[in-house]
């Protein structure tokens, strides 16, 4: 169950990605050209099968 509080923090959240920086640089870099760089240097371990 939700709170006035919860709802007041979640609309004030809202309203600041408006002109956050890290929402810009998200949608200008096409994260996807990092993925053919990168892709050597990651390994998941998560898989265990």
């Amino acid at each position: 169950m939700s709170s006035p509080f919860d709802h007041a923090f979640r609309e004030k959240y809202n309203s600041m990605k408006i002109n956050d920086p890290l929402v810009f640089i998200k949608n200008a870099i096409d994260w996807d050209a990092f993925t053919a760089l990168l892709k050597d240097l990651y390994r998941n371990n998560t898989d265990n099968s």
